[in-house]
């Protein structure tokens, strides 16, 4: 019972230290959107232009022709807290957009570490994505304030789903409720 308990403190700090530049944390440790203005209209204006444009790649250049920076915070160290901006970049858009933290929800689990021993005998980690929420170890919609409509999230994995060439993989998706980041 106490390794329990501790692996979900250890899972829970992992999740402050590591969840989004554009998600933060209130006086009390809950949950909020961060509450600089410029920091909320560049993500608002992340998911309006992916819904107009229906692809990452036509929010990166919507973002490059307009000059219009993205936020990211940094968590720890020397740097702990301060925003910086920079030019958006594919993955970024990727990263936000496949994000159910956007929806107000509180995930952890999204991926299973598979080892397997190569050649030399070392330890190779293959993270694997579980596309299921119901697979997901902690999932806990409307624990935030959020950015999108779970609705929106799962039109928008539908939507770089339907953009991929790999129709393998995403005949694959299709089967299930999709939460990945590759696109």
């Amino acid at each position: 019972m106490l390794y329990q308990s501790l692996n979900l403190i250890f899972l829970t700090l992992v999740y402050l230290v590591c969840v989004y530049s554009t998600i933060n944390y209130d006086p009390n440790g809950r949950t909020i959107i961060d509450p600089d203005e410029e920091v909320q209209h560049a993500v608002s204006t992340l998911f309006s232009v992916f819904r107009t444009s229906g692809s990452a790649y036509g929010v990166v250049r919507y973002f490059a022709e307009n000059s219009i920076l993205f936020p990211k915070r940094a968590y720890g160290g020397a740097w702990d807290g301060k925003l910086t901006w920079g030019t958006l970049t594919h993955s970024r858009v990727l990263s936000v957009i496949h994000n159910p933290a956007y929806t107000g929800a509180y995930v952890y689990g999204r991926y299973r570490d598979n080892k397997t021993v190569n050649a030399d005998g070392h330890f190779e980690h293959h993270p694997v994505r579980l596309p299921d929420k119901e697979e997901w170890r902690v999932f806990i919609p409307g624990h935030h304030q959020a950015y999108i409509s779970w609705d929106d999230f799962e039109a928008n994995q539908k939507q770089l789903c339907s953009n991929q060439t790999n129709t393998e993989l995403c005949d694959r998706r299709a089967k299930a409720p999709p939460s990945s980041r590759d696109s």
